[in-house]
């Protein structure tokens, strides 16, 4: 026979011989009417919006993006990364995790690689989600505030609306060139093929973003001077370059020219 006085489980039993044996365990003694304190867990989903050259993406314009928990309260659960593909223009992390410690959680998302076809996505966003909770009775019940959204890791530019990507795809750039041509006599007459002088460009100006110049020489064709193809214009803007006479050489005056010549490169979009 098993009974249960006052959190003392007794055990009687009988031996072999008939004798009863007495067996005393100790159990918790828990007061009378208690309750086991339950807890109700809040969750939170975050939703972004994707745009690609300013409209709804298609369905086969898929990217990939990153979701990881940046700060959160002492005690909370370890966070999982997740990451998502767009549907068309949504972006949604679904219960991004189960809240059963209050304070401030805050999130970042950013875009994968765009993949080819696509410019490189810088975009960040942070969303800070306030846990609170309120109890009644034995029961702890949590709620998650709805996320507020921000562009900076401090919280300080909120965003306004609804966070979204946008992506641009790739333009293909059909770059510009330019040559310089300059005409050299000797004496006021065109040069001989062995009167030979050897000229420097070098360039004095272009616009921000400009490719580097690499400065180039040449040697007169007769009376022609040329520099083909100086270099290939994928910046708009005024380039400014500098054409010199190198030494004479033996048997000629130094001359001391200098040319410029000023480039201007503008661009046209189509699609």
């Amino acid at each position: 026979m098993n009974s249960q006085i006052l959190g003392k489980d007794i055990t009687v039993t009988s031996s072999s011989d008939g004798e009863e044996v007495h067996q005393l365990n100790f159990l918790p003694n828990l007061p009378c009417g208690q309750t086991t304190p339950t807890t109700t867990p809040a969750t939170q989903s975050l939703s972004l919006a994707k745009t690609v050259d300013g409209k709804t993406p298609t369905s086969s314009q898929q990217f990939n993006f990153a979701l990881t928990r940046q700060l959160a309260p002492s005690g909370a659960a370890a966070f999982t990364s997740k990451t998502v593909s767009n549907n068309g223009g949504s972006i949604s992390f679904s219960n991004i995790e189960q809240y059963s410690t209050d304070g401030i959680y805050v999130y970042k998302v950013v875009e994968n690689s765009a993949g080819a076809g696509y410019e490189t996505n810088s975009q960040t966003f942070y969303a800070k989600v306030a846990v609170t909770y309120t109890t009644s009775g034995s029961t702890t019940t949590y709620a998650a505030a709805a996320p507020v959204w921000y562009t900076d890791a401090a919280l300080t530019q909120a965003v306004g609306g609804t966070p979204t990507f946008a992506n641009v795809t790739k333009k293909t750039i059909v770059p510009a060139t330019q040559s310089l041509s300059l005409a050299k006599t000797v004496d006021g007459k065109t040069p001989t093929s062995s009167q030979q002088f050897n000229f420097a460009l070098t360039r004095q100006l272009a616009p921000s973003g400009a490719a580097a110049f690499t400065s180039k020489t040449v040697s007169n064709n007769g009376g022609s001077i040329s520099f083909p193809n100086i270099e290939q214009y994928s910046t708009d803007g005024i380039y400014v370059y500098k054409v010199v006479e190198n030494s004479a050489g033996a048997g000629y005056e130094t001359n001391s020219q200098t040319f410029y010549a000023k480039v201007a490169v503008t661009y046209t979009t189509s699609g």
